[in-house]
């Protein structure tokens, strides 16, 4: 009878063991999970900042304003999405697709087919997509491969990589 206590208490405190284990292992999972989030945040977060800090510096004004999205527009006391002042025809039609697209974004071939249909070349779409980008008046979501103008960002789970 003994022996029969001895080895249960033995396969209980294995089994304690092994659950002690798998805790330990779920909670370090958990951890790292939630550590590769917010690297996932704080990286779109600096983005965010830069472009804020790239407005503020350039003393942007504002051009044109556009309704912003639908589910935006609704809203009580919803302000127009205020679009930076740009030069040039090209960047002004980029710029301008971009805010009536809204949170969902262009494409590359999206925006180019805009400018192509406004009668520019597509040479002129790719040079001033850059430039804008450059200059922290549209963003380009690398991963996503879209587009969006300045107030329309939003980062969905398959998203965050900007550049």
């Amino acid at each position: 009878m003994l022996t029969e206590l001895q080895q249960a208490r033995e396969r209980l405190r294995e089994q304690a063991r092994q659950a002690e284990a798998e805790m330990h292992e779920a909670v370090r999972s958990a951890m790292l999970a939630g550590a590769a989030k917010l690297r996932e945040i704080a990286t779109e977060l600096a983005g965010i900042d830069h472009l804020i800090g790239t407005l503020e510096r350039s003393g942007l004004a504002p051009a044109v304003a556009l309704p912003r999205a639908a589910a935006d527009a609704d809203r009580p006391g919803a302000e127009p999405l205020q679009l930076p002042a740009v030069t040039g025809p090209v960047a002004k039609v980029i710029v301008t697709a971009l805010a009536k697209a809204g949170p969902r974004g262009m494409s590359g071939a999206e925006v180019n087919e805009v400018v192509r249909k406004a009668g520019y070349q597509l040479d002129a779409s790719e040079k001033s997509k850059t430039k804008l980008k450059r200059d922290g008046k549209i963003i380009h979501d690398r991963k996503a491969k879209m587009w969006y103008a300045l107030g329309q960002f939003r980062a969905q789970p398959s998203q965050g990589e900007t550049e």
